[in-house]
């Protein structure tokens, strides 16, 4: 074979001249004239090697070139280097004068090669879970690197983490891991990071063509209300989602989580006014129950309003979450369903499940979201922002229809002392006792 382009690229710890990942892309003629072939090799070390054959058949010169420039311009937007080429410093997404807190330090220290290797799965897990709530960009590259490195679990954390951290240089790697991970939890999550990561000029197009697999009607909408003001446009997408027969050959919860990957593609920007399909969003949240039948698409919204640090739809859907009683207690087999005993782990397995959210459940995630809103206040000035945010979803989705009526309670025990309490209208709101 004969080579007749070649291009080697690395990747460099920032801050340092440490080389962390090399790849190299080379275009060989083969011999009498059979064709052309795109090569990739690529390493972590530059010792093991892991070769890759771009080109399925071999292919006329044009087309070779084609596949070879593409396979440069993933390797460029993975965060890799040209070798040789000057370093340039990316835009800090800080400011200048902002450093690391102690505690963001010491999670940092913690994915450094020797100290990673000391953690046990469990604590990696957690760590790069932590990376991903503070935000921390500087852990990309090295969360890049630990991709496929451990179980399912760990390449969840890390596709959240990087998701929420928002450096563009690993949307190719994100890509790659929605189309290679067999999980489907890693594959969801990597296809979130990924448009949370999109690259502004191409979210148009990955729009139109999640909304390509829409019903004709719901699609029709849809177009109609990009050209109109978005509360006008909101306004008739509720109309129509409020029709069932507009979209009920789509699963709720394929629905849903298209709907909330469209919000993603939109951004998220406090400082402005919703989009169209946050707005779509919150209408949807507002009416998406917690029980049976819906409850899938109501905790995969859930994660993704985490995910996404959307405040005001995490309040929306707490809101649902505390005015839903739970369906059932948790710590017994058996559940009753129309008259009849069911096995509750066989039963809630099921994709048509007719048991969901029970008492363990429903208190864990009532729990969560106070703990998220605890945390944030814990961070002060660093996390006042999303601390306030958060407060404000969650009241302003409290609706006094919801409340209870203040009252006075007594309670004879057996020792005939009287135990005496108050309780007001929203007392059994975990959130804003």
């Amino acid at each position: 074979m004969k080579r007749i382009r070649s291009e080697k690229l690395t990747r460099t710890r920032p801050g340092t001249s440490a080389v962390t990942e090399h790849a190299t892309i080379e275009l060989f003629e083969l011999p009498a004239d059979a064709g052309h072939v795109v090569h990739l090799s690529s390493s972590r070390d530059g010792l093991q090697w892991r070769e890759t054959v771009l080109t399925p058949a071999p292919l006329a010169l044009d087309k070779a070139m084609a596949v070879f420039g593409d396979a440069l311009t993933a390797q460029l937007a993975r965060g890799l280097a040209l070798e040789g080429a000057p370093l340039v410093a990316p835009a800090p997404a800080t400011p200048a004068t902002a450093s690391p807190s102690a505690a963001d330090t010491l999670l940092l220290n913690r994915i450094a090669p020797d100290a990673w290797r000391l953690l046990p799965p469990l604590r990696r897990g957690r760590t790069v879970w932590r990376l991903g709530e503070r935000r921390l960009a500087q852990a990309v590259p090295r969360l890049v690197e630990l991709i496929e490195t451990g179980d399912a679990m760990l390449d969840y954390c890390i596709a959240w983490a990087i998701g929420r951290c928002g450096d563009a240089g690993a949307f190719e790697a994100m890509v790659e891991l929605s189309r290679r991970a067999t999980d489907p939890k890693v594959t969801r999550i990597a296809r979130w990071a990924a448009l949370a990561l999109w690259p502004a000029e191409r979210r148009a197009a990955e729009a139109e063509r999640i909304v390509d697999d829409w019903p004709g009607s719901l699609r029709r909408a849809w177009t109609e209300a990009q050209v109109m003001p978005v509360a006008d446009g909101a306004a008739l997408l509720r109309e129509r989602l409020a029709d069932p027969a507009h979209w009920q050959s789509l699963a709720h919860t394929d629905w849903t989580q298209q709907l909330f990957e469209l919000a993603l593609l939109e951004g998220l920007d406090e400082d402005q006014p919703a989009g169209l399909a946050h707005l779509a969003l919150h209408d949807v949240a507002q009416q998406l129950s917690p029980a049976a039948g819906s409850f899938r698409a109501w905790r995969r919204l859930y994660k993704g309003a985490e995910f996404a640090g959307d405040y005001r739809l995490l309040g929306l859907l707490n809101q649902r979450i505390e005015t839903q009683r739970a369906g059932f207690r948790g710590t017994s087999q058996w559940a009753m369903l129309n008259g009849r005993y069911v096995d509750i782990a066989k039963e809630i397995v099921r994709p048509d499940s007719r048991l969901a959210l029970s008492q363990r459940t429903h208190d864990y995630l009532r729990r969560r979201t106070w703990r998220t809103l605890r945390r944030l206040a814990l961070r002060g000035a660093a996390d006042e922002r999303d601390w306030l945010r958060l407060a404000m979803g969650v009241l302003l989705a409290a609706d006094d229809a919801d409340a209870a009526v203040a009252a006075r309670h007594e309670d004879a025990g057996w020792n005939r002392e009287t135990r005496v309490w108050h309780s007001g209208p929203y007392s059994r709101w975990l959130v804003v006792m």
